[in-house]
C-alpha cells in the first residue's frame, strides 16, 4: 500500500469515528435554550472595568487635572506658598491609556529625602487618574510629562500645574507692615 492511500485511509477512518459520535448523541434529549444562556453567562469573562476619560486635549490641560487630584486627595496641601520655598521636587510621570500610573521616578531634587518620599506617595496614592485622551496622548499607549512639587518649610506642598502661569509667591510690603504708612512731612 502507498503511503497517501494510508493517509487517505486513516483521515476516512477518523471522520467516520467522529461521525459515529455525533450519532450516538442524537438520541439524547438537547438542553434548554435557558440553560444553555446560563451556562454561557457564567463561563464568558467578567466585563472590562469602566474608567473614566479625560476631556483634556493638551498635556498641559491633563497636567493640570492630575495635579488637581493629588492636591485633593492630599493631607499635606499648603493653602499658601512663601517667598522662600523649601524644596522644589520635580517628578517624571507616565500614565498608561487606562489612567494607571505606569512609571513614576525623581526627575530634580533639592536633596531632601522626605521631600522626595511625600512627593512620590502622593502620586502613588492619589489612585487611578483620568485615562488621557487620544489627543493628549499622540498616538501613544501612554503619556508621559514631568510634574513640579513646591514645598513649603512644614513638608506642605502644592502642585506647579494648579498654579497660575505667571504664579509667584505674594511678597510682604517692602520694609515689612511699617512701610505701608505714608511719611510725614
Amino acid at each position: 500500500m502507498r503511503r497517501s492511500d494510508v493517509l487517505v485511509s486513516a483521515a476516512l477512518g477518523a471522520a467516520l469515528f467522529a461521525g459515529s459520535a455525533l450519532l450516538a448523541r442524537a438520541d439524547e434529549p438537547q438542553p434548554e435554550a435557558a440553560a444553555l444562556a446560563t451556562a454561557a453567562a457564567t463561563l464568558s469573562p467578567r466585563p472590562a472595568v469602566a474608567f473614566a476619560v479625560s476631556t483634556s486635549t493638551s498635556v498641559d490641560a491633563y497636567k493640570r487635572e492630575f495635579a488637581q487630584q493629588i492636591q485633593d486627595k492630599t493631607d499635606r496641601l499648603a493653602d499658601s506658598l512663601p517667598v522662600i520655598l523649601k524644596g522644589v521636587i520635580v517628578l517624571d510621570v507616565t500614565i498608561d491609556h487606562e489612567g494607571n500610573v505606569a512609571h513614576v521616578k525623581l526627575w530634580r531634587s533639592n536633596g531632601y529625602p522626605e521631600l522626595e518620599k511625600t512627593a512620590l506617595e502622593s502620586v502613588r496614592k492619589a489612585g487611578r487618574f483620568p485615562a488621557p485622551s487620544e489627543a493628549v496622548r499622540g498616538g501613544q499607549q501612554s503619556v508621559r510629562f514631568l510634574e513640579t512639587f513646591l514645598f513649603r518649610h512644614d513638608g506642605r506642598f502644592r502642585v506647579r500645574s494648579t498654579e497660575p502661569k505667571e504664579w509667584a509667591p505674594t511678597l510682604p510690603p517692602e520694609g515689612g507692615p511699617a512701610a505701608t504708612r505714608t511719611a510725614k512731612k
